[in-house]
């Protein structure tokens, strides 16, 4: 039987103790030799426990995990901000992603799920799960945990939280599981445990509480370097599991998510309108390194004339095109009415771009309509190319 609940997430009914019975809903477990990326802010560290740039939050999943561990971290990093980082969920390979949101708003949480910020966050965690599933990987989510003196969040976060997995489990038609982060430490919490550092992270205690809830929830078996000292902290984390419906491990607690409007009923691919992967790409003159939805890196040849790479695109007006364009060589980013981008017909969209990084955001409007190609022409001698964070956008 199958319990929801809205409210109440520092009490809990207290499963017997033990190892987790057979027959799971999340299945297979994922063996402790995968390797496993964290991807967000300081809470969606804190399990993992290595070194970032603002510190080290606590857990040891980063020594305790026995197969590879990776970090992309951004300070109070939203989804999106994790996702522009272009970092290793992008560009590495992994067994399973966890990525989180983060709000700043303590008086009243995260935003309603029919909110445009919302739909922001589905985005981009809807990109994630596209990149995980390339690689055969797991998407994961981290409920975040209320700072201290603010619990009455932890019922925001946790409808939050189950509204995106079921959201991200319609539109990528697989399952998605949330570490119950957040009912964790409000169970902590009701438990006595003083548990905050600095009214937002974690003790070192807590926060390898959140490496033994992790590590548990994964594979699905206990812990077995809980630290001397920590065995209560870890039999809370492993109640909790055997609780929580959204963990995967036969839980009865469901949290409801009142009915409410879907702000993206159908979300873009990566990429946006145009990925960079279209079939229309032609090349010419160029010796292509990679090229991914929102990638491209190539090094023009010394031995053609013409180096170019050019899409079909025909755009209506307002449409919105943002990229990081890196260059050895000039660079120009045009559009025209053929694949090899030539004199007839041609705008440049930016000013050509010199050697160096250059920031694109531009809307299609006015001449650089009615064009039916988009591309990059270079000139100059041999070098590298590398668009990234490509995105087109509708208006």
């Amino acid at each position: 039987m199958r319990i929801g609940i809205g409210i109440g997430l520092g009490m809990m009914p207290r499963p017997a103790a033990g190892n987790a019975p057979a027959g799971h809903p999340r299945a297979p477990a994922t063996p402790d030799t995968a390797a496993l990326l964290f991807a967000g802010h300081s809470f969606t560290q804190t399990g993992w426990g290595g070194v970032t740039s603002d510190g080290q939050h606590g857990g040891i999943l980063y020594e305790g995990w026995p197969g590879a561990t990776l970090s992309d971290f951004v300070p109070f990093g939203s989804a999106q901000q994790v996702w522009d980082l272009d970092g290793h969920l992008r560009n590495s390979d992994y067994d399973l992603v966890i990525g989180s949101e983060v709000t700043t708003d303590f008086a009243n949480g995260y935003p309603a799920l029919d909110s445009p910020a919302a739909a922001n966050t589905m985005q981009h965690l809807y990109w994630y799960g596209l990149e995980a599933a390339e690689r055969g990987a797991e998407l994961m989510l981290l409920q975040v945990w209320a700072p201290d003196g603010a619990a009455h969040l932890d019922p925001n976060a946790a409808v939050f939280f189950e509204g995106l997995r079921r959201w991200l489990m319609e539109k990528l038609g697989r399952p998605v599981w949330t570490i119950p982060a957040g009912q964790y430490v409000a169970a902590l919490r009701a438990a006595g445990h003083a548990v905050y550092s600095d009214g937002m992270h974690l003790l070192p205690p807590f926060a390898r509480g959140i490496s033994y809830l992790e590590y548990s929830m994964l594979t699905q078996q206990r812990c077995p370097f809980v630290r001397a000292g920590d065995e209560d902290i870890d039999q809370l984390a492993w109640d909790t599991l055997l609780t929580w419906e959204c963990a995967g491990m036969g839980g009865p607690v469901v949290t409801a998510v009142p009915p409410y409007a879907d702000p993206l009923s159908e979300p873009l691919p990566r990429g946006g309108l145009l990925p960079l992967s279209d079939p229309s790409f032609v090349q010419r003159g160029l010796n292509v390194i990679r090229r991914t939805p929102t990638r491209f890196e190539y090094n023009p040849t010394a031995n053609d004339s013409r180096r170019v790479a050019s899409w079909n695109f025909a755009p209506a007006e307002g449409t919105r095109i943002r990229a990081t364009i890196t260059t050895d060589v000039d660079t120009y980013f045009r559009v025209g009415n053929d694949t090899d981008l030539a004199a007839t017909g041609i705008i440049n969209i930016v000013p050509m771009m010199a050697a160096g990084t250059h920031q694109i955001d531009v809307t299609m409007t006015g001449n650089l309509l009615g064009r039916s190609k988009i591309g990059f022409l270079n000139t100059g001698g041999a070098g590298n190319v590398r668009i990234s964070n490509w995105l087109v956008t509708p208006p």
